[in-house]
């Protein structure tokens, strides 16, 4: 009887150890799987902004650091960096078309022109710019807190052929990717033009230019589409995503996205998008068919993003935050059920939105689907974690340091159960 006891302790124990040890095995299983990071680099302090070259091949960094790095090689075998000096850091950095040139607007507002070696070519006496675009024929337009402007650039110099004057605010300003119109987000809605005319606007009826902002715009890869953002100062929970017919000049479609503000929109085809929520770290992974929005899938890291930024014609997806950037499989991103941002899980919910107006979700992944303030359904979302499918974006090693604790847990759990036979066994 006292060796039966003995043996069930000793068992016991076992188990315990074995409960203690999994996520550590699983740990040590996990790095067989680390072939599947693709790129992780750190930098001396935040990354703002990044962006592709047009070739997919090299990846554009600032930040609050005064340099300007240009990784390339994705395509090759090996990954090799180049910096250059900027006067302040960078908030926004773009590639020319031809992809020998990056514009840069600092953290002083400035505009910065540099060549592909990270040699900066020319830089703006004047201050007040909030975004840059490039378009064909190295045509480059500008907005800020006094209107837009565009010009050529001649490879010197920027020499002027528009613009608009006034003290108007256009925060965001896009070119298209197949003709010469450039979309501008204003508080009075969207507007595309050529040049000075506008040819065509809409949304001047669906917004309050007292409290809306537009947070940013981006044309499809065949400007079939243009979405574009708007946050409402009164509503501290949604931000209102639209999608705007390029052919009929019309608003398809409207969402609210259960987010603070979107900074960034960015196609990966026609049917695909990607929206950025920066502070709360969300990626939202949104389709379109039929002229519609649908199938939303929210990616929530432990982690503020900065920025985000899709290969051009290519399968990754680059993502800066805090002094970080990782490269992510586009394809393992919108099938994968988990990510892991440097080391810190990030879960992914699907939801599917039909005749909604509102969207709301909090952090519990409980989401209230609403119409008119009325709730409708309210479902809560359990997400299961297959590891499988997890992508690593850097590399670590499991040391003996990291079995120390549950290893002593371990031992303790066995001698106790040891001491608690020869216990019972002396009764």
């Amino acid at each position: 009887m006292t060796r039966g006891v003995y043996i069930k302790n000793t068992a016991i124990v076992f188990l315990i150890f074995i409960l203690i040890c999994i996520e550590t095995l699983d740990n040590i299983i996990f790095l067989a799987e680390q072939n599947k990071t693709l790129w992780y680099g750190e930098f001396p302090d935040e990354v703002l902004y990044i962006s592709w070259d047009p070739t997919g091949d090299k990846l554009a960094v600032v930040g609050k650091f005064n340099k300007l790095y240009i990784i390339s090689g994705f395509k090759g075998e090996k990954i090799s960096t180049i910096h250059s000096m900027l006067n302040k850091g960078g908030r926004k950095v773009i590639w020319s078309r031809d992809g020998r040139y990056l514009a840069i607007i600092g953290l002083d507002r400035r505009l910065y022109i540099f060549d592909s070696g990270g040699n900066m070519l020319w830089n703006s006496s004047g201050w007040g710019y909030l975004d840059v675009t490039w378009g064909p024929g190295n045509r480059i337009a500008s907005s800020g807190t006094r209107g837009y402007s565009v010009h050529v650039w001649t490879g010197k110099k920027l020499e002027s052929r528009c613009g608009s004057g006034g003290t108007e605010e256009y925060p965001k300003i896009s070119y298209s990717n197949t003709g010469y119109e450039f979309a501008i987000g204003s508080r009075d809605g969207l507007r595309v033009t050529a040049c000075v005319d506008i040819i065509w606007s809409v949304g001047r009826d669906a917004f309050n230019w007292d409290t809306h902002y537009c947070t940013s715009l981006s044309w499809s890869p065949n400007d079939k589409y243009i979405a574009i953002t708007y946050k409402d100062y009164t509503d501290e929970i949604n931000t209102h995503l639209y999608l705007v017919s390029t052919e009929t000049h019309k608003i398809l479609d409207h969402k609210c996205l259960s987010t603070w503000y979107v900074s960034k929109l960015e196609w990966v085809s026609e049917e695909r998008l990607i929206a950025l929520s920066p502070l709360e770290g969300y990626i939202w992974l949104l389709g379109v068919k039929n002229n519609k929005i649908i199938d939303i899938k929210v990616i929530t890291t432990s982690s503020p993003l900065n920025d985000i930024s899709i290969q051009p014609k290519g399968s990754l997806l680059a993502v800066a935050y805090d002094n970080k950037v990782c490269v992510w499989n586009i394809n393992e991103v919108l099938n994968t059920p988990s990510l892991y941002l440097h080391g810190q899980q990030a879960n992914v919910v699907t939801m599917t939105i039909e005749n909604t107006k509102t969207v709301t979700h909090t952090k519990t992944f409980t989401y209230s689907f609403t119409v008119s303030s009325t709730v409708l359904t309210t479902k809560t979302v359990v997400n299961t974690i297959t590891k499988t499918k997890t992508i690593y974006l850097n590399f670590t090693k499991t040391s003996i340091e990291d079995l120390f604790i549950p290893t002593v847990i371990a031992m303790v759990f066995i001698t106790a159960g040891f001491l608690l036979g020869r216990l019972k066994r002396g009764k």
